[in-house]
């Protein structure tokens, strides 16, 4: 568009100079730097209104128009911004550092050059760009010195950002290495006895299995923490909608990292979904510590012989399988009830702690054979079994030895207290008037009647309880779910042994 002029000044221009004179007319020759400078205002004007790509055709206009380098070095600062607002950052930062090379002491160019690479993300150039800046000992107009110190700082801080980011990235992924897959561990007697475990999916997922249920949970760790943190959320049956509940833990890794050992929260009056604690050490003699080992948990004696009944039952048909079903849950139920007064029922505040915790014991070791007897023989057909029971509308009604079987199935229930024996009727419109409700300990579970409503778990929790009381909030399915979770993954801080 222009000669350089580079000797040429002599040389007459007859158009495309900003306020330049018309074709054929006579004028005194601006110089190449005059041109420069007026096209230099013709794109700051241009920057000022957010024209970008009128600004950056006037800085190439001035750029071409002079070679000298306090002249161009400046435009080239002005048109390195322009790109840089447009989002061409590679020829942003190419116009900076000509800008730099061809006029060293141009101040602004630095700063041009840092903010370049502050927007292509690279922090560490940008600190080494301000400081060589700053070494110079450069003129810096304006509030230049300022906004490069400011961002010298922030350059510093970034990556010390980056650097702790990429660290826990890599210790995280080190962690989950040894963390993913199943871990088990024992269930104290006083919640049943047996074993529980943890699988581990994901950074954020996790598997529960404690007596009686096996649920998913979210999983949220803190690597850089020591010992580590591990939080595990569990949703808590409630109306109108599940109470997400954390609870909070430490863990650390043996050395040969077969055992996990995971601290739980202190001994507290625990109400669903009111947060809690966190240990601040790991306590192997408190009740809230728990050592897991790698692997799946090993089947229980009782789990054995269900397991047996079922392999015995192989090509027999469904009938025969609900026989036995109904055989042993009631033999269950029968030895229970006649042996220790067994029965599903809330526990009252007034309760001795011991009797609580007991009644709560008892329960759990039932829920827990009732867990087993319908995994082993199928969901499919406990639910068949239990509309049978309940003598649902559309239930098979059972002939001979199963109605012998079911019948007595159904009177053990109602004297442990998980069914009432009441004609079958559509649920009312309000179920927490419905008289065909179980006793609310047993509620959510399958051969339950009905579901307890929340307001009635809440009205009879004690701040004053333990957590083997305090956490299972009433319904057998809670305690199933989250008293066992809680206690097994955290729970009382008493130490072990003590009174």
């Amino acid at each position: 568009v222009y000669p350089a002029m580079s000797g040429e000044s002599d040389d007459k221009v007859s158009t495309g100079i900003p306020g330049g004179p018309s074709p054929g007319t006579e004028a005194k020759q601006k110089t190449s730097e005059e041109i420069a400078n007026e096209f230099k205002e013709e794109g700051n004007t241009f920057l000022k209104g957010r024209q970008l790509v009128e600004a950056i055709e006037s800085y190439t206009k001035g750029i071409a128009a002079c070679d000298t380098p306090h002249i161009r070095g400046p435009i080239l600062g002005n048109r390195s911004q322009a790109y840089r607002r447009v989002g061409k950052l590679d020829a942003a930062l190419a116009d900076a550092e000509e800008a730099m090379r061809i006029y060293p002491t141009y101040a602004r160019g630095h700063v041009r050059k840092a903010y370049v690479l502050k927007e292509k993300g690279d922090w560490a150039a940008v600190e080494k760009a301000i400081k060589t800046a700053l070494e110079l000992n450069l003129e810096f107009k304006g509030g230049d010195a300022d906004k490069m110190k400011s961002l010298l700082q922030k350059a510093i801080a970034q990556q010390e950002a980056q650097r702790l980011e990429l660290e826990t990235k890599k210790k995280l992924d080190f962690v989950m290495e040894k963390l993913l897959g199943k871990w088990n561990g024992a269930v104290p007697p006083e919640l049943g006895g047996g074993s529980q475990e943890l699988d581990f999916k994901s950074e954020t997922k996790v598997i529960l299995t404690v007596p009686a249920r096996q649920m998913p949970a979210r999983l949220k760790l803190d690597v850089m923490k020591s010992p580590m943190w591990l939080d595990i959320t569990i949703p808590i049956p409630a109306q109108p909608r599940p109470i997400e509940h954390k609870m909070p833990h430490l863990f650390e890794f043996s050395e040969d990292y077969n055992e996990l050992h995971l601290m739980g929260p202190p001994d507290q009056g625990l109400q669903p979904g009111v947060e809690l604690s966190r240990p601040t050490r790991i306590d192997r003699e408190s009740k809230s510590y728990v050592k897991m080992t790698r692997g799946s948990a090993k089947p229980t004696d009782e789990e054995l012989e269900i397991q047996q009944a079922v392999d015995e039952l192989k090509g027999k048909n469904d009938e025969e399988k609900m026989l036995k079903y109904c055989q042993m849950m009631a033999q269950k139920l029968s030895n229970a009830v006649q042996k220790d007064g067994f029965k599903f029922e809330q526990p009252q505040p007034h309760w001795p702690e011991q009797e609580i915790k007991d009644k709560y014991t008892s329960m759990l070791k039932m829920s827990q054979y009732i867990f087993i007897l319908e995994k082993y023989f199928g969901q499919m057909l406990a639910t068949n079994v239990s509309s049978m029971v309940k003598r649902l509308p559309g239930a098979t009604v059972p002939t001979g030895a199963l109605k012998e079987a079911v019948d007595e199935l159904r009177v053990n229930m109602i004297a442990a207290g998980m069914h009432k024996d009441v004609a079958p009727q559509a649920p009312a419109a309000n179920e927490a008037e419905d008289p065909s409700k179980s006793g609310p300990a047993f509620e959510g579970h399958l051969f339950s009647d009905g579901a307890q409503e929340t307001k009635e778990s809440k009205s009879n929790s004690s701040s004053g309880m333990s957590s083997v009381s305090l956490v299972l909030i009433g319904a057998l399915s809670a305690t199933a779910i989250m008293g066992v979770a809680y206690y097994l993954f955290g729970g009382s801080s008493k130490k072990r042994g003590s009174k």
